[in-house]
């Protein structure tokens, strides 16, 4: 499925095979397809957002009606992608939140697979994201940064790695009934001043000012957020591509 303000082109070229609707379409794709299972990645992050309503019909309204089309046609499995991010943080979270409560007291009627993800980055990420947004102000010369202190922790993950953690959950979906929590993520914690020290050093700038606690923390912030990596690792994953090889494959993408 497709907004109307959708860029179509890339996937198109290399998923000729892929059928594309509209939300109002949504219907007629499940009465016509025998779908097995549905994967929605779909998000609105709320970056720059004015109309919170946007933000909700991106993150639970658009969702609830594709779980409730799921299973009216009897969908097996519904994988969604959510956040590790506790919910007071910003609408964004809370959204998530909401719409993952309705999945589980909706379990019963469908297996529901919920994957918590910290911050997944890579070439053609959206550029408004933290870490390529920080990576094209550093090639940018930027003259100066504001940010907090960068005492925050978290975990980064190359979408290399992500897509891998995905597609082993698509081949062993019949270990999961009801709902399932499966939290996906780096194995290890960085500080947010580490992350942006490590760009600025591999982005070569020498030049770009860091006003280190210019911004104030978020309301609700979240230091050190929690993980348990057992249920993919027990599937055969681990992490391949380190950050600092996923910051230069992200760097020199966005060179090009």
């Amino acid at each position: 499925m497709y907004r109307k303000t959708s860029k179509l082109d890339k996937l198109k070229l290399y998923y000729p095979k892929l059928t594309f609707c509209t939300e109002e379409e949504l219907d007629k794709i499940f009465k016509n397809h025998e779908i097995e299972s549905v994967i929605h990645c779909a998000t609105n992050y709320g970056y720059n957002q004015i109309d919170f309503t946007d933000i909700i019909d991106s993150n639970y309204i658009l969702p609830s009606n594709i779980l409730k089309l799921s299973i009216k046609y009897n969908v097996k499995y519904f994988i969604n992608t959510d956040s590790l991010i506790n919910k007071n943080i910003s609408l964004y979270s809370l959204s998530k939140t909401h719409f993952k409560e309705l999945s589980k007291f909706l379990s019963d009627e469908i297996n529901f697979i919920n994957l918590r993800l910290d911050h997944f980055y890579g070439p053609g990420d959206n550029q408004s994201k933290f870490l390529i947004k920080i990576i094209h102000d550093f090639l940018d010369n930027k003259k100066e940064l504001d940010l907090t202190l960068g005492e925050q922790k978290r975990r980064f993950l190359y979408i290399d790695d992500l897509t891998i953690a995905i597609l082993l959950i698509i081949n062993n979906l019949n270990l999961f009934k009801n709902f399932v929590q499966i939290d996906i993520t780096g194995e290890k914690l960085y500080s947010i001043k580490e992350v942006v020290l490590l760009t600025k050093s591999l982005c070569s700038n020498h030049n770009t000012k860091l006003n280190w606690g210019a911004i104030d923390y978020r309301k609700n912030e979240i230091f050190e957020p929690k993980a348990n990596l057992n249920t993919i690792k027990n599937l055969g994953w681990k992490q391949n591509i380190n950050l600092e090889e996923g910051i230069k494959n992200t760097i020199l993408s966005n060179k090009k």
